[in-house]
């Protein structure tokens, strides 16, 4: 089916207004630096945003493998990555690592948008609702803001925004202003479901959309591995209701396994990589985090739950 301009014209149009509103902040940070200082460039988890830059540093030198420069104990190289290896070669045209970084975060802001665009052009026939859902993924917050205008903080025992907060990745709109990677593993994802969806409903053709997904999933293991066992769960619970509302046909089943075995083998070789290493290990420890109570995702997915949970005897039935 070929997309509306209308739809071109609203995904770009939207694009921009991403790219300034993501980057006014650092030109202001920029703007308010005092003399004597520099800004870094970043604004959000600056240790964990200069390992990044770390590990793209020794890719652009060209090292597949790699060691971690913040620690003085000796080890030998441990660790890659599909994403900073890709955006380290970049920066071997001479551009700073920083700048790759930033770029990079722009050009998958453009490719989250249309990502989500053709899944929701799966989801919906009506192009005003197509537009709307867009709107609200592109650019909508949790509630946090609420208690924020109340004066209420975390300081007083409200666990405000927690999960807004402290995990950008639940929304498209922060991850595309702080977070290079969340803002690709988005992109990635929606990518994921709307081939799989594809694989679903165009029996002829499930075999290549299934396989499209399925090196998309490969992709997204190879640089963002927390995210592939979360889909692999969403996509297993939506096929068994589809199965109990009586629509799932004989094909799926063999068209999920195309799609979620090639990342899963791919977890499994990252798993292996980091666990046959003393570095790798004592970084996994390290990187153990609990989960956010059910008020803090709640507040920091706000409308989109409401929503969902004001449609979810549609969903069921």
């Amino acid at each position: 089916m070929k997309t509306p301009r209308a739809d071109i014209a609203f995904v770009v149009c939207l694009w921009l207004v991403v790219l300034v509103t993501t980057n006014l902040p650092y030109y202001r940070q920029a703007r308010a630096t005092p003399p004597g200082y520099q800004f870094g460039g970043l604004l959000f988890a600056t240790s964990d945003q200069n390992s990044y830059l770390m590990w793209m540093r020794q890719a652009a030198a060209g090292h597949f493998l790699w060691r971690n420069l913040m620690t003085t104990e000796p080890h030998e190289p441990f660790y890659t990555n599909l994403l900073w290896l890709a955006l380290g070669q970049v920066s071997r045209l001479g551009l700073s690592t920083l700048t790759v970084y930033h770029a990079a975060r722009v050009v998958f802001s453009l490719l989250l948008l249309i990502a989500v665009y053709a899944l929701l052009g799966a989801l919906l026939s009506d192009g005003a609702q197509r537009r709307a859902a867009l709107l609200l993924i592109a650019t909508g917050d949790g509630l946090a803001w609420v208690f924020f205008a109340l004066n209420v903080r975390p300081t007083d025992g409200v666990p405000v925004g927690t999960a807004a907060f402290a995990a950008p990745e639940l929304l498209a709109w922060p991850s595309m202003a702080l977070l290079t990677h969340f803002t690709a593993a988005l992109a990635a994802m929606a990518g994921v479901l709307y081939f799989t969806l594809a694989a679903y409903h165009r029996p002829q053709r499930w075999a290549a959309y299934a396989l499209a997904g399925g090196l998309l999933l490969a992709v997204l293991a190879g640089f963002h591995v927390y995210d592939v066992l979360t889909l692999a769960a969403v996509l297993i619970v939506h096929l068994v209701m589809t199965y109990r509302t009586g629509q799932g046909e004989r094909h799926l089943p063999r068209a999920l396994l195309v799609v979620l075995l090639p990342g899963l083998l791919v977890t499994a070789l990252v798993e292996v990589m980091l666990l046959r290493s003393p570095m790798g290990r004592a970084w996994q420890e390290s990187n153990l985090m609990l989960s956010y109570s059910p008020f803090a995702y709640a507040v920091g997915l706000g409308i989109p739950l409401l929503l969902a949970l004001a449609d979810h005897r549609r969903f069921f039935h």
